[in-house]
């Protein structure tokens, strides 16, 4: 849709907060019990959805808010998030010997599923066991 209509015909994102809020939860799981009472014209669908309004839909408001109390969104460390900002270090870069040898004993191994291209040479590197 970007590329057919231009970035000035996208939507406009819609901004939620992060705090936790006992509604959050309720859009989901309320819209397909209205769906389900419209398409039925049966009144047992609405005495089987009295209880779930009046009883089950609280309970699952108070966990899903009490839960959202509990949980934090992730973020990533102040390093990466600065990096290729304006006056900020740049992270250092990974390499072999960063991890344990357990660890680099198992990356070795399974070299042959991913490849090492080498900046100066344009070349692949072989660590020296290549069957």
């Amino acid at each position: 849709r970007y590329m057919e209509d231009g970035p000035e015909n996208l939507p406009k994102p819609r901004l939620s907060t992060h705090l936790p809020m006992p509604f959050h939860g309720l859009g989901g799981h309320i819209s397909p019990m209205i769906h389900a009472a419209q398409n039925s014209k049966s009144i047992v669908m609405y005495l089987l959805l009295i209880p779930v309004f009046l009883i089950l839909l609280p309970v699952y408001t108070a966990g899903y808010f009490i839960s959202e109390c509990l949980c934090w969104q992730p973020r990533w460390p102040k390093v990466i998030r600065q990096a290729g900002k304006k006056g900020k270090p740049i992270p250092k870069e990974t390499t072999l010997s960063d991890y344990p040898p357990d660890v680099q004993k198992g990356i070795l191994e399974s070299r042959l599923e991913w490849c090492v291209l080498d900046e100066k040479t344009g070349k692949y590197v072989d660590y020296g066991n290549s069957d």
